[in-house]
């Protein structure tokens, strides 16, 4: 639909007839949650479209970075984790935790419970912590 109309009576009206379908068809049809795939299908295609001009484009990663990455992180989105959310981190207690920053004088070694490594790499970053 043209911008133009998006401030029209008739746009207002159809607005508020969307906002209600998915309760209107669940009480007068019996329809329950299932048109979630449109809505899925088509946030999936923009993003990825969006995301493709950029990371073939003039941003190259950094389009990820910026229009994707750092948001999941702003917003603890689940899968910024995804190794966990895939289960392959499951039997990495047998890998080693990575490397500590050097230690001041007369701090000690104290020895972090071993996680998935890529966990470890996101919570080590100031800005995931909340930090500058």
């Amino acid at each position: 639909m043209n911008e133009k109309y998006d401030t029209t009576e008739l746009s207002a009206q159809a607005d508020e007839k969307i906002r209600t379908f998915q309760a209107d068809s669940a009480r007068e049809a019996g329809i329950f949650h299932h048109l979630i795939t449109l809505p899925t299908y088509h946030t999936a295609a923009l993003s990825t479209d969006n995301l493709a001009k950029e990371y073939f484009g003039d941003q190259g990663m950094l389009g990820y970075v910026k229009g994707v990455q750092r948001k999941e992180i702003r917003q603890s989105i689940a899968c910024v984790k995804h190794q966990n959310m895939a289960g392959s981190d499951m039997g990495d207690d047998h890998k080693e935790p990575p490397p500590s920053l050097p230690l001041e004088k007369g701090e000690e070694q104290v020895q972090e419970p071993k996680q998935a490594q890529t966990a470890l790499s996101f919570n080590s970053l100031p800005l995931l912590q909340g930090e500058g």
